[in-house]
């Protein structure tokens, strides 16, 4: 294992940790105010230094880090889900199916994508009024998924297809195998490594639309903390209180650059075989 994969697993870790310790030695701390020590820079007593309510950046932050993270899981695995059903459907029925199923993909990924997330928020909360708690992680996780699918998609139907094209599938079929059986107990178990770790190169992206989305006030809202929030208010006052917004971006940057170490690493452990193979 190199060592940037090392460390980023180690990072990973750690912010993982945080953020489940946080919420259950301080679980007020994210909406406990103190004007008096409001805006302060870092010190010993508060590492990042406190919001313009007083708040412990440093808990905020990894408070954030919760519902971020959590967005950009969830929103991953439905992205794969939609993504397999659609890709594997078409690759498995074939003929006209497939061409129309691909053609209208080719649709769907000519759209700008985050426009098209932006679009699916607002119709969303047309549709579900309330900007509190899970209601607005459905609303995100539904739209960041809905609107990035088209790659899990592509992967799927092009997996399938290498896999319905082995001699295992046409012996399975011989042996009496049903088609349901054939895929689900022979063709996703060989698929899903490769799928998973599409999802894991992913979920850096959907972190970034989430600090996007809640940037620009269509994602999380106040008083909940995510690093989209954080980065929104910290904006406001960069030229006075640079560390409102230095430390979130430090952390989702490391964060951005870690996962994509670790699946990158994931990635190339899975395509090793092949590329030893062709080598020799």
């Amino acid at each position: 294992m190199r060592k940037t994969t090392f460390f980023s697993l180690i990072y990973l870790s750690f912010v993982v940790l945080i953020s489940i310790g946080v919420s259950f030695l301080q679980p007020e701390a994210e909406w406990k105010t103190d004007v008096a020590n409001a805006l302060q820079g870092p010190s010993m007593e508060h590492w990042f230094g406190t919001d313009s309510l007083g708040r412990d950046l440093f808990l905020r932050t990894f408070y954030g880090a919760r519902i971020s993270l959590l967005l950009g899981c969830l929103s991953s695995l439905c992205a794969l889900l939609i993504g397999l059903c659609y890709g594997s459907f078409a690759a498995w029925k074939g003929s006209w199916y497939d061409q129309i199923m691909m053609r209208s993909l080719e649709i769907f990924q000519s759209l700008p994508q985050m426009i098209t997330i932006g679009l699916l928020v607002l119709f969303l909360g047309a549709k579900v009024k309330s900007s509190e708690g899970i209601l607005m992680i459905f609303k995100l996780t539904m739209a960041i998924s809905f609107g990035s699918w088209m790659l899990f998609a592509k992967l799927s139907r092009n997996l399938t297809l290498r896999e319905k094209a082995l001699p295992y599938v046409e012996a399975a079929r011989a042996m009496g195998a049903s088609s349901r059986r054939i895929f689900f107990r022979h063709i996703l178990p060989n698929i899903s490594t490769s799928l998973l770790v599409m999802m894991g190169m992913q979920i850096p992206n959907f972190l970034l639309f989430e600090s996007i989305l809640s940037f620009i006030g269509l994602g999380i809202q106040p008083p909940q903390s995510s690093w989209g929030i954080l980065l929104q208010e910290g904006w406001k006052t960069l030229s006075v209180y640079p560390h409102l917004i230095l430390f979130p971006a430090a952390i989702l940057f490391l964060t951005v650059f870690s996962l994509n170490f670790v699946f990158d690493h994931f990635r190339l452990q899975l395509q090793k075989p092949f590329g030893s193979e062709v080598n020799q």
